[in-house]
């Protein structure tokens, strides 16, 4: 999954609301073996609450659960169920991770094979998982089946009476998706690698572009996103309109956010007139200086009263009057 982060380094603006880290959160969950993050802007030159500092900290440092499998695979491990059946896999040979975190969900136990096989085991204790949690662990496994994995199941209870069936029959599942053992000892919990893009000349047409046969991707993903269209055979990249976001001007009705506050408010950016409780915004006014020239999904600081506030611009409408 790709993932950009572009962002001027000049004009740079903090992305903290807690609309925005949803949407940060969606977008970095939903990659399931590979994440790619093409960025503008390192971490020095962002706030430390910026989210976009925080997904480059966490390409960086990844994932804690390294450490954990340092100080033992079987100390993380929730139950002697899962202990046991993790000890049994380890010894037939196979590379397992057990308690591994999906987005909001955690597996009991991950089997990995080669060429990213993997096959989640999800071990039901009868005493922690009774009738009234049998539709949140089946809710819970459909979402994750829906992007791409596998599972296998198994109660405490006929694991205590066939501890041997049901690990043949773990086997067969394994040997089903071509897992096979390849060592005991887990490997990193994740491989990062950061590369920086020098800058490239632009292309002048399409076909000078298709003979650089060796660097496509790279070229591309180098050209603002504005220009990351596709563009037809004989056309220039000066024929390609950026499109350029709106801009908030006077006049203008606007969706805000403010934080600390889950409601959306409705203001106009006026002049002269302020009356926030009406719903108009002076420019003579510090959130009014702050408002003038934002965009779309930008997020916005002032300081009133010695106090900083911020605000998420949601949506810009241009009002239009006819004459």
């Amino acid at each position: 999954m790709l993932l950009s982060m572009v962002e001027c380094p000049l004009t740079k603006t903090s992305k903290t609301m807690p609309a925005m880290r949803q949407r940060f959160n969606v977008a970095m969950s939903r990659a399931r073996d590979r994440l790619y993050v093409f960025h503008s802007v390192t971490e020095d030159m962002l706030k430390p609450d910026d989210l976009k500092a925080e997904v480059l900290a966490h390409m960086r440092h990844p994932m804690e659960q390294g450490e954990r499998e340092k100080a033992g695979l079987e100390a993380v491990t929730e139950s002697p169920f899962e202990a046991e059946v993790l000890s049994r896999l380890l010894l037939m040979g196979y590379r397992v991770r057990p308690q591994v975190e999906v987005g909001s969900y955690r597996i009991d136990l991950v089997v990995e094979g080669r060429d990213d096989r993997r096959l989640a085991i999800e071990l039901d204790g009868d005493r922690y998982h009774g009738p009234e949690k049998w539709a949140e662990d089946t809710a819970r496994q459909r979402v994750l089946e829906r992007v791409g994995w596998r599972f296998w199941r198994c109660w405490g209870s006929s694991f205590a009476l066939d501890p041997e069936g049901c690990m043949a029959d773990l086997v067969r599942a394994l040997e089903s998706m071509g897992i096979e053992p390849i060592g005991g000892e887990a490997p990193p919990n994740v491989w990062t690698e950061f590369r920086t893009i020098g800058e490239a000349p632009v292309e002048t047409s399409w076909s000078t572009a298709q003979k650089a046969q060796d660097v496509p991707t790279v070229a591309a993903m180098e050209h603002p996103p504005a220009l990351q269209r596709i563009l037809q055979p004989g056309r220039s990249l000066d024929a390609v309109e950026p499109e350029i976001p709106l801009t908030i001007a006077v006049g203008d009705r606007i969706q805000i956010q403010i934080l600390g506050e889950s409601r959306v408010r409705t203001v106009v950016l006026t002049a002269d007139k302020h009356d926030p409780d009406l719903g108009f915004i002076s420019v003579k006014h510090p959130s009014g200086r702050a408002l003038l020239g934002a965009t779309e999904d930008e997020e916005i600081e002032f300081e009133l009263n010695g106090q900083e506030k911020r605000w998420m611009v949601l949506r810009v409408e241009k009002v239009v009057t006819l004459q």
